[in-house]
């Protein structure tokens, strides 16, 4: 994963942020805005750091992120007041459009014998 990616997700790797680095304050993380040197600034103020250190420590973290999907990130659908049970892609919800889309597809392929997707 590149900075680039960190810094469009930035509201959800925030909670990670935090749980990294606990002396950071939410003010903190809101004016670090998901800019990589901002970051690297406010590690080395409260932490001490000297600037490579702090951008080690930066680097690190985002080697950690890599693997983990983003639903499994700080900020999740739960803590958003979304309901986990809630659809997850936009196909799922029920909409005029995606009703009749199913109609289509079971009125197409009752006929063949391949299965709709």
């Amino acid at each position: 994963m590149n900075w680039d990616q960190v810094e469009g997700k930035w509201k959800q790797y925030r909670g990670q942020v935090r749980e990294r680095w606990g002396e950071l304050t939410d003010d903190d993380i809101g004016a670090i805005s998901g800019k990589k040197e901002a970051l690297v600034g406010r590690i080395q103020e409260r932490y001490g750091f000297a600037k490579e250190r702090a951008a080690e420590e930066v680097d690190s973290f985002i080697a950690t992120l890599k693997h983990q999907p983003v639903e499994s990130v700080g900020y999740g659908r739960e803590m958003h007041g979304v309901d986990s049970r809630a659809p997850r892609r936009l196909e799922d919800i029920r909409t005029p459009s995606n009703e009749l889309r199913e109609r289509y597809k079971t009125a197409i392929f009752s006929h063949s014998s391949h299965p709709p997707r």
